[in-house]
């Protein structure tokens, strides 16, 4: 018997019968065909250990319980911490926003915030304000928080200062030719024609005009040679009143590089209120110092001097309203980044004869100490160091906001006096230019 070697088909021939056909020894239906080779994949399965099999899952079980017992602490922590931040958030910015509220609701009233002191800070009406005027003390208007630190705002650098003075020959030769006439005549065409300087008026908004225009017409005279090796730029500073303030800029062109470098700042101011708070002058330190400074100014650029370091000089507006004017031009400059090496403020009185110094911070004593040489080397009188209290001149403005200041001013107890206003004030006038050659060269 012999066996199928492949896949039977229905044969077509009923009778035809194999070898070893049906069972039954009938013919049977299929025929032999050639066989065909399958390739087929074996159906015995990989086995896993049973041990591995046992590890996992008791890992997995074991997984599953921490996870689910962890599951609501953790969530109470998230949730918890989300709300705390928003929570804070949330109080901070009331808070802030209370203080911001308390602050505008203030001026709306009409109120401005006034120190008399670094601890006597108030909310005062312009009543309160013109008493302290008529009382004589000083002040400043602290309202729009023009010097508070701001973190991200330019910091100051601090310089070095010379010990001793080092032009005295550039100096007598700025000084030779400086009289007493032009400086009378600046002093009572700018006294007389505008006697109510008040920085409210439109009559103190015509002074700043006047005085800004002198300055141009004086730089525009300046000798030719001057012309070629000093940039002179003369800029009118408006603000939020009618009386704007006046900047005038010498600029030596040494080197390009050195036009970044730190300014000498020489100040006084423009306004003056009178003691009685009416709008007429009646104060007469603020055409001094006024006159003072624009005779040194127009001296320096009269004698074709060209500074290494640049030299500003600055007529404030709103000294008599709390320092205001010093305050906005200080922190403009602080915003800018713009480097001072120091600010000298410039504040006799006509009346009163001889020099003094504030006595100040340590930070400003470099500065001070120097400026005590100057008067000791150039002048012909002494100094007495007189300290005049709290918000006393501009120069306050610019140590609030970390930069090194100084101030030149006068003393009745002087052991120098001159019967002579416009002799003092010629002293004066000697003095800043002294100060202003030294420390631009140094």
């Amino acid at each position: 018997m012999t066996k199928a070697m492949g896949r039977r088909t229905p044969s077509t021939d009923a009778n035809h019968r194999s070898n070893g056909g049906g069972r039954d020894g009938t013919a049977s239906p299929y025929v032999d065909e050639p066989p065909v080779h399958r390739h087929r994949r074996s159906k015995i399965p990989h086995r896993v250990p049973k041990p591995f099999v046992a590890i996992a899952c008791t890992a997995i079980i074991v997984s599953a319980f921490f996870l689910l017992n962890s599951v609501p602490t953790l969530y109470d922590r998230v949730t918890r911490s989300i709300t705390r931040f928003n929570l804070s958030k949330l109080e901070v910015g009331w808070s802030a926003a209370q203080d911001v509220s308390d602050h505008d609701r203030m001026v709306e009233r009409g109120l401005r915030r006034i120190a008399t002191s670094e601890s006597d800070v108030r909310w005062m009406d312009e009543n309160e304000i013109s008493n302290i005027v008529r009382s004589g003390a000083n002040f400043m208007d602290i309202t729009d928080e023009d010097l508070d630190p701001v973190s991200s705002e330019y910091v100051p650098k601090t310089f070095e200062f010379p010990t001793t003075t080092s032009f005295q020959s550039i100096t007598a030769a700025i000084t030779a030719n400086m009289s007493t006439s032009s400086l009378e005549a600046w002093f009572s065409a700018f006294s007389t024609n505008f006697r109510d300087r008040s920085f409210r008026s439109s009559a103190g908004s015509d002074a700043s005009d006047w005085l800004f225009t002198q300055a141009i017409d004086a730089s525009m005279n300046r000798p030719p040679r001057m012309k070629s090796k000093t940039q002179v730029e003369v800029k009118s500073f408006r603000h939020a009143w009618p009386q704007a303030s006046v900047i005038a800029r010498l600029d030596g062109k040494v080197d390009v590089a050195e036009w970044e470098q730190p300014a000498v700042v020489l100040a006084a101011h423009i306004d003056s209120e009178a003691l009685d708070g009416s709008s007429t002058s009646g104060d007469p330190d603020g055409d001094t110092g006024a006159a003072v400074l624009f005779e040194s100014y127009h001296a320096l650029l009269a004698s074709g001097f060209s500074p290494k370091r640049p030299i500003e000089f600055h007529w404030y507006a709103a000294h008599a309203g709390g320092l205001l004017g010093s305050q906005k031009i200080t922190s403009e400059y602080r915003r800018a980044g713009k480097p001072v090496l120091g600010v000298l403020a410039v504040d006799p009185r006509r009346s009163l004869a001889g020099l003094s110094t504030r006595d100040s911070p340590e930070k400003d004593a470099p500065l001070e100490r120097f400026l005590k040489r100057v008067v000791e080397d150039y002048s012909d009188g002494p100094w007495v160091g007189v300290k005049c209290g709290f918000a006393c001149s501009d120069h306050i403005s610019w140590r609030k906001a970390g930069y090194a200041s100084a101030l030149l001013a006068d003393s009745a107890t002087s052991a120098k006096t001159d019967d002579n206003p416009s002799v003092n004030m010629l002293r004066f006038a000697k003095l800043a230019i002294a100060s202003a050659v030294e420390l631009s060269l140094f």
